[in-house]
């Protein structure tokens, strides 16, 4: 089971008929032997290095897999995300080549990618980090400054 996007998304997203004689992207792209029936596994293994890529851009700044649960906009940029990867990978797989990948397909791997490498470079936060400022607002950072003098009687005189 994935933990950014569903087999049935992924479905959606590359068009799934379920006919045997009138195959969609999903069947054709899925089905490693006639291209005629989608193979659910081969679908799975799919979202699963699509997340797989993901992690491996994410992980070093966030643990994983990243808990979506209270944050829609969070769950639906990792759904987009990790649908463009999944996309992508199944085309790639089939066809062994981008030539004949669909343009919306490679302008989605190609956004995902760059987005993914932000990320991964602490340009952009996942929205809903507590370590990032509130758009508008200034992340201050508290700087000593002065000499490394420190309070003692023999400064500011005294004691008992």
């Amino acid at each position: 089971m994935s933990d950014y996007a569903t087999l049935q998304q992924l479905k959606d997203l590359l068009g799934s008929s379920g006919d045997p004689n009138n195959p969609a992207a999903y069947e054709v792209l899925t089905d490693r032997v006639g291209q005629t029936d989608g193979d659910d596994a081969v679908g799975q293994a799919i979202l699963d290095r699509a997340e797989g890529t993901i992690h491996s851009y994410i992980g070093g700044r966030y643990e994983i897999p990243v808990n979506t649960s209270g944050d829609a906009a969070l769950a639906n940029i990792l759904l987009t995300h990790t649908l463009n990867l999944a996309a992508h990978i199944a085309y790639l797989d089939q066809l062994a080549s981008e030539e004949n990948e669909p343009e919306d397909t490679k302008r989605g791997y190609d956004e995902t990618m760059a987005w993914l490498r932000q990320v991964a470079a602490g340009k952009i936060p996942l929205p809903g980090d507590p370590a990032s400022p509130p758009t508008g607002t200034a992340k201050i950072t508290a700087k000593r400054g002065g000499d490394d003098r420190r309070f003692n009687t023999s400064i500011y005189g005294g004691g008992s």
